[in-house]
């Protein structure tokens, strides 16, 4: 069966020697991609909560906002990275030497954000790094990052 779709040019569906139906999406390009109904239904499913995620989203930028605001004399940096499978709020001490307090003020908010309803689709971990150059962090992420409260 083939079924025309907005976001895909066809939508194949074939059953599998074992029994299994599997989708093929066609896009404008030519460019097929196989997936299981068992993989649409999951996508289908977070695309009824985008939403809600995208306003714990915000809301998560809006706190961590505020606490690097409370914190700043103590922080060179804050970054938000979007990793695979959570986001990480790296903090960057103003000082190399370890900062106690600061690391349990981070241990606080990562339990304050776990804990709470307002950020239950979210999966955030936090880190503390000594004052180092702007490419360790870079290099630490891998990848391009934002920073927050800047």
């Amino acid at each position: 069966m083939t079924v025309p779709s907005e976001n895909a040019q066809v939508i194949h569906l074939a059953e599998e020697n074992d029994g299994d139906l599997k989708v093929m999406l066609e896009d404008k390009g030519r460019n097929v991609s196989p997936r299981t109904v068992t993989e649409l239904i999951r996508a289908c499913r977070a695309a009824d909560h985008a939403g809600e995620c995208y306003q714990q989203f915000n809301d998560l930028l809006e706190q961590l906002n505020q606490w690097v605001e409370q914190y700043r004399s103590r922080l060179r940096s804050a970054s938000l990275a979007i990793r695979n499978s959570d986001l990480l709020f790296l903090v960057v001490q103003r000082e190399t030497h370890f900062d106690e307090e600061l690391s349990e003020l981070l241990t606080d908010l990562d339990l304050e954000l776990s804990r709470s309803d307002r950020f239950d689709m979210l999966r955030v971990n936090t880190l503390a790094l000594p004052r180092c150059p702007r490419e360790d962090v870079e290099q630490f992420f891998g990848i391009g990052y934002s920073e927050v409260g800047q």
